[in-house]
């Protein structure tokens, strides 16, 4: 599985509320876009979801595994404490031609169990996260039960093994 680097937001964002502006040059009209080949080779997965992870040790000594895990336009953002076990995550839909808007947010004990209930105008339902297997080889597992403005889930994923 492939780990990817990805910018940490600096504490003057955070101060500030708001990203500083970045312009980005839009591919010449009739061009296509670079999609990064090696990039899709490396986060999709075979049952059609992508991931994309990196490990954050803190100077507290506290192990993270950050990910970004999605299929279809279901994106789950998420930080987890791979020692408690602990999951801070948002849920959130990519939207065609509006982009990505959190659904819910939320955070809980993998050990006590996390199920997420979700009740909004674009999407209700909703996932539970497992974990199961010892220390090194556990796997987060999530089912998805979930009916949005662009589609139904009722499945069932493994996102990583920690």
């Amino acid at each position: 599985m492939s780990v990817s680097t990805v910018n940490v937001v600096p504490d003057s964002t955070k101060q500030n509320g708001a990203p500083p502006s970045v312009l980005a040059k839009p591919p010449p009209v009739g061009d296509e876009p670079d999609f990064h080949k090696a990039w899709l080779l490396a986060h999709h997965r075979p049952d059609g979801s992508f991931l994309q992870q990196y490990n954050a040790v803190h100077p507290n000594g506290v192990t993270e595994k950050t990910f970004q895990w999605g299929i279809g336009p279901l994106v789950i953002k998420a930080s987890l404490d791979i020692e408690i076990q602990d999951i801070k995550a948002n849920l959130g839909i990519q939207i065609p031609i509006l982009g990505y808007h959190t659904i819910v947010a939320f955070n809980g004990n993998l050990q006590r169990g996390v199920t997420v209930k979700v009740d909004e105008h674009f999407a209700s339902g909703q996932l539970t996260f497992t974990v199961s297997g010892p220390p090194g080889k556990r796997e987060l597992t999530v089912h998805l039960d979930i009916k949005s403005v662009v589609g139904k889930w009722d499945t069932q994923h493994s996102i990583l093994t920690y």
